[in-house]
């Protein structure tokens, strides 16, 4: 029945004037500037997790530029960009301008979507927010480093909307290795995630709300790579009343060694990491000051320098039409006893996104 339906769908279509929604640009610019940073030795010291090693200066955070559209039936949305690495450890970013997301949504049946393309695997609420929607206009460790992040696939988005709550269930299958020119190997990701929200605004924190809103969320994904098997899971929430908005999140992983024959792994034995956040801001006519904390732990069996928390203390001021951000925050890192390095930092930002 559900093949009957979606067949009758892709025959209207056909006598359909308005298929594809009008584009409408879309831009982002978000430079930043390091005002203060310990560690300015000429020798850097050991690079921490969600520490770039900045030191005083200035540089461009991201760009994004594009289209986007939707109407009843579909949605798009194309952009190019480029970004800084997020720590120097991990160099997920590219200084060259370079594709961002590309794909097409297409409405099967009522409530139901399907979203092929680049696009982001459904983990992680921080992950998945955008970047522009960043309080402190950066992510925590665990949420970078524990999660995918683009991938291209099919994803199928199933809402079931109630009277005053949503139930949102996501699956989807991508390729697993980060490439957008096909896949490398047999194995693939497999990523879900199921959502219940009540009220709008589930994805940002800016802004008073008229009652309470609140998103309560698990997921996970697991990803078949050749010589290495990715699991991960977690949950997350998100309750925002009037101007205060609170966010946090638990997150596990599994990485394990499987055929080390044909590659190498990206362990040598089974590893388990752990990460969590909570963050509170509160929405003060157009400031919003907020404060997160952070950890991340790359293997829960040692006590070394992958051990790290993050506290984070800042304030964004938006514009009226919140096209304009400006902010700025303090960084402190903690780290055990034995391993304690000289890294905190303080940064200001701006950020200028049309759409």
């Amino acid at each position: 029945m559900m093949f009957v339906s979606i067949a009758l769908s892709l025959m209207n279509y056909a006598y359909a004037d308005d298929v594809v929604a009008d584009p409408q640009p879309f831009g982002l610019l978000h430079m930043w500037t390091t005002v203060y940073d310990m560690d300015e030795n000429e020798v850097a010291d050991p690079a921490g997790y969600g520490d770039p090693e900045d030191d005083i200066g200035f540089k461009l955070r991201r760009t994004r530029a594009g289209i986007s559209g939707s109407n009843d039936q579909t949605r798009y949305h194309v952009s190019v960009g480029m970004s800084s690495p997020f720590d120097a450890t991990l160099n997920r970013g590219s200084e060259r301008i370079d594709l961002v997301d590309a794909y097409f949504s297409w409405k099967a049946v009522q409530g139901l979507w399907l979203t092929g393309g680049v696009q982001k695997v459904p983990v992680s609420r921080e992950q998945i927010m955008s970047s522009s929607d960043l309080v402190l206009a950066e992510r925590a460790a665990a949420s970078v480093w524990m999660v995918p992040n683009r991938e291209v696939g099919l994803l199928g988005d199933y809402t079931v909307d109630m009277k005053s709550s949503k139930l949102n269930v996501q699956a989807g299958i991508f390729n697993g290795n980060g490439s957008l020119l096909g896949d490398d190997n047999s194995g693939k990701m497999l990523a879900g995630r199921i959502e219940y929200t009540m009220g709008e605004g589930a994805y940002n924190t800016f802004g008073v709300t008229d009652g309470l809103v609140m998103g309560v969320a698990l997921d996970g994904y697991l990803n078949q790579e050749i010589a290495t098997q990715d699991l991960g899971y977690g949950a997350d929430v998100i309750i925002r009343a009037a101007g205060l908005s609170v966010l946090g999140e638990f997150r596990m992983r599994t990485l394990s060694p499987t055929n080390t024959t044909v590659d190498v792994p990206a362990v040598l034995s089974e590893t388990q990491q752990m990460g969590y956040l909570a963050q509170v801001g509160y929405s003060v006519g157009q400031f919003e000051p907020a404060v997160r904390y952070s950890s991340f732990d790359d293997n829960t069996d040692l006590v070394n320098t992958g051990d790290g928390r993050e506290v984070s203390a800042g304030v964004t001021w938006h514009n009226k039409t919140d096209s304009v951000r400006i902010g700025g925050s303090y960084v402190l890192r903690l780290e055990d006893d034995a391993y304690v390095v000289s890294n905190d930092t303080a940064r200001l930002w701006m950020m200028l996104r049309y759409k």
